[in-house]
């Protein structure tokens, strides 16, 4: 797979079969082995090999207003990407490979999903029913998907009508909205946890979610920037000890319901640099 142009690797997973599936950021040319790309801005790309390392199929996501985030894949031969969409500033139409475009003054999240093949499955756009370019937008963080094809979107949204009126929400916050393998809405949990920066929260957190499909219960784990605000889970405030751009790793545990159940804070890790 060749890059160039300070091109990273965003995200890995892999099926069953040994199918490799790999997110990546990507600036100016792309050469997957002979699936090429070339754009003078940010593009995203999703690539298949397989177990012994033959390109399979790649996708590619922009060319301007798209974050892409994470990758997850069920048993049932399902390949999920997810991320950022804001549309207001773009100059044309987002396209995601061949397969949809999105237009139109937007500002959400988004979810994709793919056959293991690279067939195109659906395309979901949980954005408020209204733009509001005022505060701070939702934002998509994480997302874990079930053997069954649930998937579990760990995000920042804020108050207002989504998607049509699927569903609305009156607190801003943090939430997991719930589709089942074939794209339709569940429904959305609350999670019992606020932080008082909203607004960066790429650099913020580094918090992935994760759901034990036994019992329900949600995990969160991952890096917390303290220099840049407070971070609560329940009734517990993770605090800084004062140095410029800690790093504290954070474990939280919540029920089916989204309620905190308990907190685990590391010890202090080195200072970002």
């Amino acid at each position: 797979m060749g890059l160039a142009g300070g091109n990273q690797v965003l995200d890995i997973d892999m099926d069953h079969y040994g199918n490799v599936y790999i997110l990546a950021e990507d600036h100016g040319t792309i050469n997957i082995d002979g699936y090429t790309d070339t754009t003078s801005i940010t593009e995203y790309s999703l690539s298949s090999f397989d177990c012994n390392g033959n390109f399979r199929w790649a996708k590619v996501f922009g060319p301007e207003g798209i974050t892409v985030r994470t990758i997850d894949i069920d048993t049932l031969g399902g390949v999920y990407v997810t991320g950022d969409i804001n549309t207001v500033a773009a100059s044309s139409p987002l396209h995601f490979s061949t397969d949809t475009t999105v237009s139109g003054a937007m500002v959400g999240i988004f979810v994709i999903k793919y056959s293991t093949a690279g067939g195109f499955q659906w395309f979901r756009m949980p954005v408020r029913d209204t733009v509001n370019l005022i505060g701070n937008p939702s934002q998509i963080l994480s997302l874990t998907v079930a053997p069954n094809g649930r998937l579990d979107a760990y995000t920042y949204l804020t108050a207002g009508s989504y998607s049509n009126g699927a569903f609305s929400i009156t607190t801003a916050g943090y939430y997991v909205i719930i589709y089942d393998a074939l794209g339709n809405f569940q429904h959305l949990i609350h999670l019992d946890m606020n932080s008082t920066n909203t607004q960066y929260l790429s650099a913020f957190l580094d918090l992935h979610l994760n759901r034990n499909p036994q019992n329900g219960r949600y995990y969160i784990g991952g890096r917390y920037t303290t220099d840049l605000g407070t971070l609560s889970f329940g009734n517990t405030t993770i605090v800084s000890n004062g140095s410029m751009f800690a790093n504290i790793m954070v474990l939280a545990a919540f029920d089916s319901l989204g309620n905190n159940l308990w907190v685990k804070r590391a010890a202090l890790i080195r200072p970002a640099v």
